[in-house]
C-alpha cells in the first residue's frame, strides 16, 4: 500500500470537489449514520500515541481535561478542554500531548450514512498499540464515500457552553458500546443524532449571538445619530440604509434591545431635550419647539403633552413652582 503523501490529488485526500464522485452532500432527513467506535483516554503524554495517518470515516473528540495537540494537512491546531473537535475523512494528521502534560478525552467514529459494514475500527487502533510511525494508505477505503451535511458545517474546533450534557451522551455511548446488549446499535444511533443535534444547537446560539453583537453595535451607531441630530428632520429609514439595515430589521432589532420603537426612541429623545430648554427659561415654545426638530409648534405641543400629560406652558409654571392653573 502507498505512503501518505500531503502533497497527493485533492480527490485522493479528500478536498471536497464538486467534481467528485466520491462526495455527496445529504441533509437532515437522510442522515442514517453509523457508529463504528466509542473509546475514553485519560493519561500522561508518554502514554498517548497517534501516528501520521489518514482516516476513513469521521472522528469526534471532546476534551475533558488538558489539551490534544493536532497537526494536520489544513494546518495545526490544538484541542483545549472543553472544546469539541470533529476530524474529516481523508485528511493527513496526527495527535500527541504535550510533553509533561495530562489529557482526558471522548472520541468515536462514525459515518454520517451507513453503506454497509466495510471496515473494523482496528485498522486504527492497532497501529496506536503497535507505535508505527505512519500508517499506510488503503486505496480501496479511500475510495469509499464520504457523505457531508449540507445543513451543517461539522465545525474543527468549538467550545461547548454546556458540556455536561455531551459528556452525558458520550458516557450512554460508551456503556453501550462496550457492553454490545441486544439494541445498543440503535442506542449508538440514537446518541449520535444527540451529538449532532448539541452541536447545531451550539452553532445556532453562535451564530444568533454574532448577529447580536453585529447589530448591537450598528444599534449604538444608530442612537448615536439621533443623539447628534434630534434638532433635524429625520428619516429613519435612510438612516438605516446608510448603516446596511433595512427599516424593518432595524425595528425589530431596536425594539429587542432598547423594548421602544425606533421612532418612539426619537420622540422621547426630543421631549426630555424639550424638558431641559424648557427648565432653563431661556427661550420661547416656538423656538423650542424648532430646538428639538417640530417645525409646527401645535403638533409639538400635542406630542409633548400625550407624553407628560402636562402641555409646554404647564410644564414651564411647574418649572417655575407656580400654582396649577
Amino acid at each position: 500500500m502507498p505512503e501518505i503523501n500531503e502533497n497527493s490529488s485533492p480527490e485522493k485526500l479528500g478536498a471536497q470537489t464538486k467534481d467528485n464522485p466520491n462526495h455527496a452532500k445529504i441533509d437532515f432527513v437522510h442522515l442514517s449514520p453509523f457508529v463504528r467506535f466509542v473509546n475514553y483516554n485519560s493519561g500522561p503524554y508518554y502514554s498517548y500515541f497517534i501516528p501520521k495517518r489518514v482516516i476513513y470515516d469521521y472522528e469526534m473528540i471532546y476534551v475533558s481535561d488538558g489539551r490534544l495537540m493536532v497537526e494536520s494537512q489544513e494546518g495545526n491546531y490544538s484541542i483545549e478542554q472543553g472544546e469539541i473537535h470533529f476530524m474529516k475523512p481523508q485528511i493527513v494528521h496526527r495527535r500527541y500531548v504535550p510533553q509533561n502534560e495530562f489529557c482526558s478525552y471522548y472520541n468515536l467514529h462514525f459515518d454520517l450514512k451507513y453503506t454497509g459494514e466495510d471496515f473494523s475500527a482496528e485498522i486504527y487502533t492497532r497501529p496506536c498499540e503497535e507505535k508505527v510511525t505512519e500508517v499506510p494508505i488503503d486505496e480501496d477505503l479511500l475510495n469509499r464515500m464520504v457523505y457531508e451535511l449540507s445543513e451543517l458545517e461539522l465545525p474543527v474546533k468549538m467550545m461547548l457552553s454546556d458540556p455536561a450534557r455531551l459528556i452525558a451522551v458520550m458516557e450512554e455511548m460508551l456503556r453501550s458500546f462496550r457492553g454490545e446488549e441486544f439494541g445498543y446499535q440503535l442506542v449508538l444511533t440514537a446518541d449520535l443524532l444527540k451529538v449532532l443535534s448539541l452541536v447545531a444547537e451550539e452553532k445556532k446560539n453562535e451564530n444568533q449571538s454574532r448577529e447580536f453583537s453585529y447589530y448591537s453595535d450598528q444599534i449604538n451607531k444608530f442612537t448615536l445619530h439621533l443623539l447628534n441630530h434630534y434638532h433635524e428632520k429625520i428619516n429613519l429609514d435612510a438612516v438605516a440604509r446608510t448603516l446596511g439595515i433595512s427599516s424593518t430589521h432595524l425595528r425589530k432589532v431596536f425594539k429587542s434591545i432598547e423594548q421602544k420603537t425606533p421612532q418612539e426612541y426619537l420622540i422621547d429623545l426630543r421631549i426630555e431635550k424639550a424638558k431641559e430648554y424648557i427648565a432653563e427659561g431661556k427661550y420661547s415654545m416656538t423656538e423650542i419647539s424648532s430646538m428639538v426638530g417640530y417645525d409646527d409648534i401645535h403638533y409639538f405641543s400635542r406630542i409633548f403633552k400625550k407624553r407628560e400629560k402636562l402641555s409646554p406652558t404647564e410644564y414651564l409654571a411647574l418649572c417655575r413652582g407656580e400654582p396649577g392653573q
